[in-house]
């Protein structure tokens, strides 16, 4: 029984229409299209580096839509976190504290604000552990504020020194008194010009006794602390290096500036002398 044309493919059709050449073992298939050529199979394949290259593709797609999905909740989260630690840090520094208690408990605040912050953004990484470490640090300050003194407040060699903060100002007094060496002016008139105009440092004059002028004088206290810097008798190495720094910056930038531009520099300084 002969097959109806539907069950034939259209390459056997081809095929069968084509005059077998004399000589060969079968039709001439050298001119038939490409096509033609492949099995039935193959040519309705949809696999190989088409179907993978497909694959690939939409899989692609969908990783680089899901990580723009992560990253922008990241950012949002992260957007918010930070906006709510500016808030908790201006809660804690944005006036000033009225006592060293005070200030204690507010530092406290502040490294648990911090604390929070990095275990808000990165809860499953290092920023976890650091989160820690401030949450540590600010539960010792706590316990010194009730009376326990946790190791890492003990020093290593105790002394009777001022602490760096107070040296660091005082650095900066010196400095602005430089300032005014640059415009000609002397040591002791440019430290009594800044001790009229900022009384407020006398808090710097930690020193007492009666044979002490410096503790009697505010601008007595200028000068011999501009000597001391200048000599380099300061023990503190940071106010010392900050000083150091500075009058070579002040040196520097002097030569190549007039009068005016000096008077505006001194100007600055006297706004940072209490800051």
């Amino acid at each position: 029984m002969t097959r109806p044309a539907s069950w034939c493919s259209p390459a056997r059709e081809y095929r069968d229409s084509i005059p077998e050449r004399r000589g060969t073992c079968g039709p001439i298939v050298a001119h038939l299209p490409p096509l033609m050529c492949l099995p039935r199979a193959v040519v309705g394949w949809d696999g190989g580096d088409g179907g993978t290259m497909a694959k690939k593709n939409t899989a692609a797609k969908q990783l680089a839509e899901v990580t723009a999905r992560a990253n922008a909740r990241f950012t949002i989260n992260l957007q918010r976190a930070f906006v709510d630690l500016c808030g908790k840090l201006n809660q804690a520094y944005g006036q000033p504290a009225r006592d060293a208690a005070e200030m204690r408990s507010r530092h406290v605040f502040a490294l648990m604000a911090i604390a929070r912050f990095l275990k808000r953004v990165g809860p499953h990484g290092d920023l976890a552990h650091f989160a820690d470490q401030f949450a540590k640090f600010a539960q010792a300050l706590q316990d010194l504020h009730d009376g326990i003194r946790a190791p890492i407040f003990t020093p290593a060699l105790a002394n009777r020194s001022d602490q760096t903060a107070v040296w660091l100002a005082r650095a900066h007094v010196a400095l602005a008194v430089e300032t005014m060496r640059q415009l000609g002016q002397s040591r002791g008139r440019a430290a009594k010009w800044a001790a009229k105009k900022h009384p407020d440092l006398k808090q710097l004059i930690t020193e007492s006794g009666a044979d002490l002028d410096r503790s009697k004088s505010l601008e007595k206290a200028m000068i011999s602390w501009c000597e001391d810097f200048t000599s380099r008798k300061v023990k503190n190495r940071y106010a010392a290096r900050t000083y150091a720094e500075g009058l070579g910056k002040l040196r520097a930038w002097a030569v190549s500036r007039n009068s005016d531009q000096m008077e505006d520099e001194q100007t600055g300084c006297s706004r940072k002398l209490l800051s």
